[in-house]
């Protein structure tokens, strides 16, 4: 067996650990009861927006059983835990952590690594497509900067056009 051969296999084998990580931790959320997690992964995956969803407020019911300032509700899930687990960390882990394991599956999740257009090269890509959505969830959360440089516009102007404010630029 020749040593790409071997190479090719390792990394088949790798990016099929990452897959059933990835459904295992899918299929935990999925049977979540109330659905919420599973709902925010597809809307994350399917619309992929520059703005975090809005936090959704708790309500308290009151009713004659329940005593006065008590909330009658279940706990509330923590919505970043879908993104921990993908990751394989406990919620509430750093940044550098979070970097850290992303710069890992980011690299064993590379569709690169196997021949182009095989089913091998479009599963990578999903599930890299995954890995880089739960990224984006977590930067955001926990690197306010970050979201804030994603928002800045520039303005290039090459030598001889204008701005919007009628300056010229200067060679």
């Amino acid at each position: 067996m020749s040593i790409p051969e071997r190479f090719y296999r390792i990394a088949r084998g790798k990016l099929g650990e990452l897959k059933d990580w990835i459904d295992r931790v899918d299929t935990e959320y999925a049977a979540d009861p109330s659905g919420r997690a599973a709902r925010e992964l597809d809307d994350a995956v399917n619309n992929p927006v520059s703005q975090p969803p809005k936090a959704v407020p708790v309500t308290q019911q009151s009713s004659p059983m329940v005593a006065p300032g008590s909330i009658n509700s279940q706990p509330i899930p923590d919505p970043l835990g879908y993104h921990y687990r993908i990751f394989g960390l406990q919620p509430g882990a750093d940044f550098a952590a979070v970097e850290e394991s992303y710069r890992k599956l980011i690299a064993r999740a590379d569709p690169s690594r196997f021949p182009l257009g095989s089913d091998d090269a479009a599963k990578a890509a999903d599930i890299r497509s995954r890995i880089e959505t739960s990224y984006r969830a977590l930067r955001d959360e926990l690197d306010p900067t970050a979201r804030r440089f994603d928002r800045l516009e520039f303005d290039f102007v090459g030598p001889g056009e204008s701005t919007s404010d009628g300056k010229t630029a200067q060679a």
